[in-house]
């Protein structure tokens, strides 16, 4: 339960705060913690590019690869995680104010538009918990 506090007051912190020393330090604390699948997750995005700015830096979709790691426990599915990953760039790429404003003008487009990467990042994300999974019953 700590653990999901915690991240849901970071995952707060960089959205509202993304380019302050303090959010930076956070990006740079959920990079190192997650390692590995945070890189990955990072090369998906910048490979599919959904919101075409890819090519500007190797890191452009930093603050949603940040903001997509740190939501990963709430993905059930590849469905599921479409919809986190949707609504991030939803959050991201958007001008507006409040949620409902932020659905209603944004350049995330729609939400099947990240059905390919929500696959990708589900089999490099759950597929090998599911396994370690089986390795600790059987």
């Amino acid at each position: 339960m700590h653990d999901e506090v915690r991240k849901a007051e970071i995952l707060a912190l960089l959205r509202r705060d993304f380019n302050t020393a303090t959010a930076k330090a956070q990006s740079t604390l959920i990079k190192n913690t997650f390692g590995s699948l945070y890189t990955g997750v990072l090369d998906i995005l910048q490979r599919h590019d959904p919101i075409g700015v890819g090519l500007i830096a190797l890191d452009e979709y930093s603050p949603e690869t940040d903001t997509i790691v740190l939501r990963l426990h709430e993905a059930k599915s590849v469905a599921s995680l479409r919809r986190i990953i949707w609504e991030e760039f939803v959050w991201w790429f958007s001008n507006s104010g409040d949620w409902e404003q932020k659905l209603a003008d944004n350049d995330a487009g729609p939400e099947e538009n990240y059905t390919e990467i929500a696959r990708e990042i589900w089999d490099l994300w759950a597929e090998p918990r599911l396994l370690e999974r089986e390795e600790l019953r059987g």
